[in-house]
């Protein structure tokens, strides 16, 4: 009975912070987007479907979208604007270097911590992990859904191999 308890607070940790670590990931792309552009940024967590339902946060030129169908995915976009090729590769790396961040946060966090807290932290760690390799998979359409998003990794490969052509 008390393994069910532990897993069921696993699961409820990764739920409260599934979401969390995602908006991170996003919010990386996000800030230097501001940074590097001078129109809106848009952080949508949750599936493109329920947008209609979304709740929105303005905060000067960032919106975060919050739709509750599948929170734990996310995409980072930015108004039409004019971006080099060098800024655009810096807001598609932030993503993937901000999980990182997060990784070793969270590893150094979870090694200065007691036995009975590291169960749990490690749930959010092995998530952040999979985040940070998901990302960094060149794929189209991760999410088998037929939108034909691509992946920061994927993106990343392109950009590299643009400039190896040179």
């Amino acid at each position: 009975m008390l393994d069910f308890i532990y897993y069921l607070i696993k699961v409820i940790v990764l739920c409260i912070t599934g979401p969390i670590i995602t908006f991170i990931h996003e919010l990386g792309h996000a800030i230097p987007g501001l940074l590097l552009t001078d129109g809106d940024v848009t952080i949508q967590l949750g599936e493109k479907k329920g947008l209609n339902e979304s709740k929105t946060i303005k905060i000067r030129r960032l919106k975060i979208k919050f739709n509750f169908h599948n929170c734990f995915r996310g995409i980072t976009f930015w108004s039409d604007c004019d971006i080099s090729e060098k800024d655009y590769f810096i807001i598609i790396l932030w993503g993937p270097l901000a999980s990182l961040i997060v990784f070793i946060l969270l590893f150094l966090i979870n090694l200065l911590s007691p036995i009975e807290l590291r169960k749990f932290i490690s749930v959010i760690i092995l998530y952040d992990l999979y985040l940070l390799v998901r990302s960094l998979i060149p794929r189209i359409d991760p999410y088998g859904l037929g939108e034909g998003n691509l992946t920061d990794g994927y993106k990343i490969r392109e950009y590299l191999i643009s400039k190896n052509k040179v």
